[in-house]
């Protein structure tokens, strides 16, 4: 396995440097943030600029939380802008290396294996990295950052913590590295792979730095933590069995979505917003063939309420469904019994115990002719939507006020296109 060159590519501040090339400027000197402004001081910052971080920003955190520096830019989401510079980078990587060959992580980052085509092109694994991101920066003027090693871990590993930090943004790590390299990192969330809640745990257990870890008795590590303890001992000594070109399929445990109001809305208004929300959930159910067995609610109120911050219920389903009525009467059952007469600033639903809707399980308690044509006309209006466009075909109920159907649908992942 260390025979294989596996290369891990990142867009450097990605949302911030598209929004820099659509400007005209450079992410290294100007001081650029993409949020929204709009949405008040406690908003989201997505991504700054490189100058920005080297003021002392971090590249997730709150507007209100930004250092001052002169003439910052403020710089609204454009989700479907970012989406498609994606899509052009990723098209340059496969003119490089085939499909099965590349794993796309985010929509920033992916993976290829350069194994197969060293031969080919005659080069060495860093010759054939920089002529691929020569060629990016020259068609989009993005910045790319690559890690090089000899699996999916390591280049990933490498990519974080030496080629994104300095020029040339780009850097090998070898078998040697991981004595030289990778125990020398002091904090384990650092690690891909080490979140905040394992870091939390191997302290507790008298682990604190990557050697240490490492260097544990694996018998230790498998009766604190179970099999994910010999999986985080054997990617800190350097070794990962993963292959990029492995594809399988896999099932969302849940689907969820959510919304933080722009103002606080009663319980009876939020009843829209609860219907909408199931009917937007039950379309990536329907599209993904699923039935959910399970569905939750959670309800925050509003930030100047010091009673009760909310509550979250779920609740299992009599059958598996994918019926939007159904499934939204039972929400609506879930949001009746427990919510307060308070002003509401959060929804949030999920579906899950999801299984293929392969099979049906019919109900004595269900009219079964019903629910088809209940489905059948779901079905239909999802298609209608998904051919004449959502703005063109909708409920009446989305006209109301209190809806937000036309805000949402302007939106990729909850931010503007």
């Amino acid at each position: 396995m260390d025979d294989r060159v596996i290369v891990a590519l990142d867009l450097k501040s990605f949302y911030a440097s598209v929004e820099c090339v659509e400007r005209g400027l450079d992410i290294f000197t100007t001081p650029l943030v993409v949020c929204d402004t709009e949405r008040g001081a406690n908003t989201i910052v997505l991504s700054c600029t490189p100058y920005m971080k080297s003021h002392g920003a971090k590249n997730v955190c709150r507007r209100k939380d930004l250092p001052y520096v002169k003439n910052m830019i403020y710089a609204t989401p454009r989700m479907g802008l970012y989406l498609k510079k994606s899509n052009e980078v990723f098209s340059i990587v496969l003119d490089y290396v085939a499909e099965e060959d590349m794993h796309i992580y985010s929509i920033d980052e992916c993976f290829f294996d350069l194994t197969p085509y060293l031969k080919f092109y005659n080069k060495k694994p860093e010759e054939i990295v920089k002529e691929i991101q020569d060629k990016i920066y020259e068609k989009t003027h993005l910045v790319t950052t690559a890690g090089i090693s000899y699996n999916i871990f390591m280049a990933k590993v490498a990519l974080d913590n030496e080629a994104k930090k300095k020029p040339p943004f780009r850097c090998t790590w070898t078998r040697d590295d991981v004595k030289n390299k990778l125990w020398k990192i002091k904090d384990l969330d650092s690690i891909w792979g080490i979140n905040i809640g394992y870091k939390t745990r191997l302290e507790r257990m008298g682990i604190n730095t990557v050697e240490e870890l490492a260097k544990a008795h694996i018998n230790y590590l498998r009766l604190n933590l179970g099999q994910a303890g010999i999986e985080l001992h054997d990617l800190v000594n350097g070794n990962d069995y993963s292959l990029i070109q492995n594809k399988y399929k896999t099932i969302s445990k849940s689907l969820s979505l959510g919304q933080s109001l722009y103002k606080d809305y009663t319980v009876e208004q939020a009843k829209i917003l609860l219907e909408e929300m199931t009917n937007s959930l039950c379309e990536r159910l329907h599209k993904a063939n699923y039935l959910t067995g399970q569905v939750s609610l959670t309800v925050i109120y509003s930030f100047k309420q010091k009673v009760s911050p909310g509550f979250t219920k779920q609740q299992k389903l009599l059958n598996y469904t994918d019926i939007n009525e159904r499934i939204f009467a039972v929400l609506l059952d879930i949001f009746n019994k427990n919510v307060k007469d308070l002003p509401i600033r959060k929804l949030y639903i999920s579906y899950s115990c999801l299984v293929e809707r392969t099979k049906i399980q019919y109900s004595l308690f269900n009219d079964e002719n019903n629910d088809i044509k209940l489905r059948n006309a779901t079905i239909t209006l999802e298609y209608l939507q998904d051919k004449y466009g959502k703005d063109k075909v909708f409920l009446g109920t989305s006209l109301l006020d209190e809806s937000t159907y036309f805000e949402r649908n302007k939106q990729i992942g909850g931010h503007k296109k």
